[in-house]
């Protein structure tokens, strides 16, 4: 019979799908936090400090004051994208959105649109950067952190793209995900080594050896993009006839 190949479309796990598409469901979170239940405390004593005060809503100053707490983006950033929201949607509809505590996945979707505008013309990818590429060295079973050179990589990709991948991340766990964005800042900043071992990470959960999978791992390694890995994991179609190839190639090589 055939060999196992990795776990992607078929045979999946939630975590190892969750591996594969980058974990990208922690941005949900993010975003979250930057839209709803931020605490109240952090207005106190912002008014004196703002000469915008007359050009710029109280609604807006409030949702930009929630977003320096629950995002450390700066004043101005917060006030951007507070004023933003309130553009978009409106001074009541946006405060409404700001104290939600509904998933993001029950928002209309006119309130999904406004997020994504102003978390990519207000929140720069630095702020996400960490988050974004921790929790794929995790989600992977990566030995190493990122280091500042790739968290550096990934926050420049993701300038004017933060709202992008935010709604990226919600659609992880639906039928029509869709990662690409995602894709292709982790793709242009992820080191080699670090992608081998979400192969290594793959092919074990497939059940091959430690031994074996990092044998089949290296034999992939430079055949298949961390971009074409992200696909698979976010699809639940069936592995394309030419992965499926190198992959059964790969491990009769090492099994």
């Amino acid at each position: 019979g055939t060999m196992l190949i990795p776990t992607l479309p078929d045979r999946r796990t939630r975590r190892t799908r969750r591996a594969a598409a980058l974990s990208a469901t922690l941005l949900a979170g993010v975003v979250l936090a930057a839209c709803g239940g931020g605490d109240d405390s952090s207005s106190s004593g912002q008014d004196a400090d703002a000469p915008t005060a007359g050009a710029v809503s109280e609604a807006a100053v409030t949702i930009g004051n929630d977003a320096v707490a629950d995002l450390g983006v700066t004043k101005d950033e917060g006030v951007c994208f507070g004023s933003s929201l309130v553009d978009s949607l409106g001074e009541d509809e946006a405060l409404a959105l700001n104290d939600t505590d509904a998933d993001f996945d029950e928002l209309p979707e006119a309130q999904l649109t406004a997020v994504q505008v102003a978390f990519n013309d207000c929140i720069p990818g630095s702020v996400m950067a960490e988050d974004i590429a921790s929790e794929f060295y995790s989600s992977i079973g990566a030995s190493t952190e990122p280091d500042a050179a790739v968290l550096e990589c990934v926050g420049s990709a993701l300038d004017g793209r933060t709202g992008d991948v935010a709604l990226e991340g919600m659609t992880v766990d639906t039928e029509d995900a869709n990662l690409d964005v995602t894709a292709e800042v982790l793709e242009g900043c992820i080191p080699g080594e670090v992608v081998t071992e979400l192969f290594v990470t793959s092919f074990s959960t497939a059940g091959l050896t430690q031994e074996q999978a990092r044998c089949a791992a290296e034999q992939v390694s430079g055949q298949i993009s961390l971009g074409q890995l992200v696909e698979l994991g976010s699809s639940s179609g069936e592995l394309p006839p030419e992965i499926q190839a190198i992959s059964d190639a790969a491990i009769s090589a090492c099994v």
